[in-house]
């Protein structure tokens, strides 16, 4: 896959590639995460049909309904553990549409009000941040 990493994978590279969270994801739990490079080329922060469909894919092999989208922040020089708490995360998506919408509104809360304000008490400049989106069965599920 070109634009997914599958979770178990995710501890071999480059940690700004995947983030904070899906280092501390990786090999616990079944998923993927879309890198950051994804964020870094999407148009208009917009996930692009190509992309879409490595979602659709990846999501179907979890075998699942639901899954957690959570953001995966990975900002150069290194990020206080806190930095998750920054960024949007949702529990219990169910549908690819909605995953995609999930994973954009993830990227959309690394401009937030609260994540400037991290960057501000951190001396981080947000140009550095990189986002990354871990994609996983829900912990809600039955």
């Amino acid at each position: 896959m070109k634009f997914l990493i599958a979770l178990d994978q995710a501890g071999a590279v480059d940690p700004a590639l995947v983030g904070l969270t899906a280092l501390n994801l990786a090999g616990t739990t079944p998923g993927f995460v879309l890198n950051t490079t994804v964020y870094h080329t999407a148009p208009h922060g917009e996930i692009t049909p190509d992309v879409e469909a490595e979602i659709a894919q990846a999501y179907a092999a979890l075998g699942v309904e639901q899954v957690d989208v959570l953001a995966s922040p990975a900002i150069v020089g290194g990020a206080p553990s806190e930095a998750p708490m920054a960024f949007a995360s949702f529990t219990a998506v169910q549908g690819v549409d909605k995953i995609v919408l999930a994973a954009e509104r993830c990227w959309q809360s690394a401009t937030s009000e609260a994540a400037r304000k991290f960057y501000s008490e951190q001396a981080i400049n947000p140009d550095d941040v990189q986002l990354a989106v871990v994609i996983i069965p829900s912990s809600s599920q039955a």
